[in-house]
């Protein structure tokens, strides 16, 4: 489980930069968790787990170059006809079903997921649950079931 402790400390600081840039927000951006976006194999990618984690990796981005592309960032064509927003969807998607093809394979590397694993990824949901509040965590799909799904595919592909 190395770096979880480290995970964890950069996703609550994310998350806490997360809920400062949606204040103000007076939109429902809410999405439905459980609504499916993606079958990769046998698993489906629901939207609550693609939604926190592209709102995670959102963060990243926006700490990193926001001051360069103030709030013009999103729309940043990257290539011809397609904006940073369009590319990083399609980029969380790309990971996301990497980890659950990863995970179909897990043993061919001595990859394994613990109980203790599970347990620490859920000590982490409740503490960025707990940070953060009822509306901020609705507005990025944090549940716990989210968060510790997106937990447990970063370790997948660590």
């Amino acid at each position: 489980m190395k770096g979880l402790r480290k995970k964890a400390v950069v996703l609550a600081a994310v998350a806490a930069l997360a809920m400062s840039s949606l204040a103000g927000c007076s939109r429902d951006f809410t999405v439905d968790n459980n609504k499916v976006a993606a079958v990769v194999g046998d698993s489906e990618i629901t939207l609550g787990v693609l939604n926190f984690y592209v709102r995670y990796d959102q963060i990243g981005f926006e700490s990193y170059y926001g001051s360069y592309f103030g709030d013009n960032l999103w729309r940043v064509e990257v290539s011809e006809g397609v904006t940073l927003a369009e590319s990083e969807k399609e980029a969380a998607i790309d990971v996301i079903s990497q980890a659950y093809i990863l995970e179909d394979h897990m043993s061919e590397y001595g990859v394994e997921i613990t109980a203790e694993d599970v347990a620490k990824f859920e000590a982490v949901a409740d503490k960025f649950i707990e940070a953060n509040g009822e509306e901020a965590c609705a507005l990025i799909s944090a549940t716990k079931e989210n968060i510790v799904e997106v937990l447990r595919l970063y370790e997948i592909n660590a």
